[in-house]
């Protein structure tokens, strides 16, 4: 779908409600990944804060400060962003939330062969950022997310063995 300010294209990965429109006044959240092709503002959206994560390419330089591969980035969505490529095209995931109804998080975690997590109550998505891994059941290959709602344990495993990385969202109501 086309980015609010109609500069690029976002793929809608899940928006809460189901049925909400976007950028209409009925969403709570929605998680979304986009490719950075040039130099643009990022659109913005009042009422609510945003959290973005670099998944691929070199990074970005959001008003003059990089932002690279996997260091989470939280702003308002009232700010006036420039983006600019500090290489080629850049992929990357993100979260917009309506700051008084919701909160949201996200984070990149690095693990060897087997990784336990205790979730609390919440919305919680696993996205696979390299090789595979297997959550609970299910296999995930690079790009792929699950959704795992709180509170639960859970078992992430490398589907190969040895060191692994994935990075996870958090989305809790207020």
């Amino acid at each position: 779908m086309p980015w609010k300010n109609g500069l690029g294209m976002t793929e809608q990965i899940e928006i809460h409600p189901e049925n909400a429109a976007f950028p209409g006044e009925d969403f709570l959240w929605r998680l979304s990944s986009a490719k950075i092709q040039g130099a643009s503002p990022f659109s913005q959206f009042p009422g609510c804060d945003r959290c973005l994560m670099v998944l691929t390419g070199q990074g970005l330089l959001l008003e003059g400060a990089p932002l690279f591969p996997e260091e989470p980035l939280y702003f308002s969505g009232e700010s006036l962003i420039h983006c600019a490529l500090l290489g080629g095209e850049v992929t990357d995931l993100g979260v917009i939330f309506r700051r008084d109804k919701i909160k949201a998080e996200i984070h990149s975690e690095s693990f060897q062969d087997i990784h336990m997590m205790s979730l609390p109550v919440g919305t919680h998505f696993i996205f696979c950022s390299e090789e595979s891994l297997k959550v609970a059941d299910q296999i995930l290959e690079k790009g792929d997310s699950i959704k795992i709602e709180g509170p639960t344990k859970l078992v992430i495993q490398s589907a190969k063995g040895g060191k692994s990385k994935f990075i996870l969202i958090r989305i809790q109501e207020l």
